[in-house]
């Protein structure tokens, strides 16, 4: 036995000594030290960029923000139970039980919703005394609602302390706390680079032409002017994208929106930074300028400020070659998209936005908090439990699920978007609809497509809204869809072009006055299927 060991030993170490004299044996051992040497580089960078991002707490809202209308609105949120209370502290507490809640834990979430604000932002380091009265009024309200008091943790050995939101206890959605981001391997980050620079070359060659915006460079905007040498006879189609990979995973819708139907108008595709990962490669190892962009990152109304100043860019080109089209545009927004489009509604003059089409939408009350928990949750806390999570979906067929999480739940940048930089009402219509002067209205003007299998959008739950709320929109449910199913299912093309119909035969005539959402009214029922949820239900 022992012989053979040494014959294996010393055949094995001839073999080693010729290998050395192989150059190709050298180069690849030095480019497999490189590579590994810059893949460490880029994981300390990845850890680097992580802490200063979980250094930046405190967010003042933006400088026209209304603290009296939005804690108004938190109210009235709560108050008419949309969402219902005990989904939405369930969901705030990521699937903790009512009653196992923390009675402090509770009254900080209220106050953090209220105030808009983290606790250190205020000189005090913690909420103002009326902030946190206000907090326990409504809780006690939502407690009454629901039937169920929350535990009463006020003579536990350790007294309640904000830091304690995210060392003890259930884990909170609320804004602040552990950022569960993943190093994405250089290798990865490159595909995505590469699919960015595919998709940039497809728009391109559809007629989409690149524009910046002076405000906010770091937004790309790509516009498709009217095509076959006509002036625009109806208004501006805007897109909305959502969370993910920018514009990149809608290519093929957009290439849509360079054919036929919207050849009379110009099409509108901002690109945000950030959440597109569209620089994921470039900025992996900044280590200077990488926190100032995040935290530089707008709030919701500002990233709906970049949509309303493209918009508004093109609408001035638009007048000089068709005065008489309608200074409006046409929305189409999908998940994060639909929450932006709710700043938007909020900050753009009344009818600036004619119809719209919400796709997988997040923006209504009821659907908001399971968003909010998508991005918690004990599977994005390490490398480890993030792939086991994921390999289970891949093995059940959830291939979009294992996608989400590895390269959307735990990138780092989402991390931070959605733990700083989202406030709860910004992102979402009011629940009493029309009788805000510029809200999502409830008539054959909205349309919302839902799908029945989504993990993101609690489908059943916005439907159901939908048809009590908003009796006279156009309702769309694709029971057998997961979230972005109308880009990849094998029946979407048909469903899109009943979104797309909604969006094309309300076009204006010759007779428009130009005035915001001015024209001839006309209707589209009837036309690709599709009747207002009130008409459905009637029939």
């Amino acid at each position: 036995m022992g012989y053979h060991a040494k014959s294996w030993y010393r055949q094995m170490s001839r073999m080693y000594r010729h290998s050395l004299k192989d150059p190709r044996v050298t180069y690849a051992a030095a480019l497999g030290l490189g590579v590994a040497g810059v893949e460490l580089f880029a994981y300390l960078c990845h850890t680097y960029q992580k802490s200063s991002l979980e250094s930046l707490h405190a967010y003042p809202p933006d400088e026209d923000h209304d603290d009296a209308e939005h804690r108004r609105r938190i109210r009235t949120l709560l108050a008419v139970g949309t969402p219902d209370p005990r989904k939405f502290l369930q969901d705030m507490f990521v699937g903790c039980e009512v009653q196992d809640i923390p009675r402090s834990k509770a009254i900080h979430v209220l106050s953090a919703y209220l105030t808009y604000a983290k606790s250190d932002h205020f000189e005090t380091n913690g909420y103002p005394s009326e902030v946190v009265r206000e907090s326990e009024e409504l809780l006690r309200t939502l407690e009454l609602r629901m039937g169920v008091t929350l535990r009463d943790d006020t003579h536990d050995p350790i007294s309640p302390h904000p830091q304690a939101l995210f060392t003890r206890g259930p884990d909170t959605c609320l804004l602040g706390g552990p950022i569960h981001a993943l190093h994405k391997p250089l290798t990865m980050r490159a595909a995505i680079y590469a699919m960015h620079k595919v998709k940039a070359a497809i728009l391109f060659a559809n007629g989409f032409r690149p524009r910046s915006l002076p405000e906010h460079r770091d937004v790309v905007v790509w516009v498709k002017p009217p095509t076959g040498g006509v002036a625009a006879t109806a208004p501006p189609i805007l897109f909305a994208h959502g969370f993910g990979m920018g514009l990149a995973l809608y290519v093929p819708l957009i290439v849509r929106f360079a054919g036929p139907e919207f050849a009379n108008r110009y099409v509108v595709c901002p690109e945000m930074p950030i959440v597109s990962q569209r620089d994921t490669l470039t900025e992996v190892f900044d280590l200077v300028g990488f926190a100032r962009r995040h935290h530089d990152f707008p709030n919701p109304r500002g990233i709906a400020s970049s949509l309303l100043a493209a918009c508004r860019d093109v609408l001035a080109e638009q007048a000089l070659a068709a005065p008489r089209v309608p200074h409006c545009v046409d929305l189409i927004a999908h998940s994060w998209g639909t929450g932006v489009s709710a700043a938007l509604h909020r900050i753009a003059p009344k009818g600036f936005v004619r119809r719209r089409a919400l796709i997988d939408p997040i923006a209504f009350p009821t659907a908001f908090t399971k968003w909010m928990r998508f991005f918690w949750g004990d599977e994005l806390k390490s490398l480890q439990s993030a792939l086991s999570w994921s390999l289970t979906q891949v093995r059940e067929g959830r291939f979009q699920d294992a996608y989400q999480c590895l390269l959307v739940r735990t990138d780092l940048s989402h991390q931070f978007v959605v733990r700083r930089k989202t406030y709860f009402t910004e992102l979402l219509f009011d629940p009493n609809g029309t009788e805000l002067r510029n809200e999502c209205p409830g008539d054959s003007s909205t349309l919302v497509l839902v799908s029945g299998k989504d993990a993101i959008v609690p489908s059943a739950e916005v439907e159901a809204y939908v048809r009590e709320r908003m009796p006279g929109a156009v309702l769309i449910s694709k029971g057998e869809w997961e979230h972005g199913g109308f880009l990849y299912a094998s029946d979407a093309k048909e469903t899109v072009d009943k979104v797309f119909a909604h969006l094309v035969c309300c076009d204006c005539d010759d007779n428009d006055d130009g005035n915001f959402g001015g024209g001839k009214k006309e209707h589209m029922y009837g036309v690709g299927g599709l009747v207002p949820v009130a008409a459905a239900a009637a029939a």
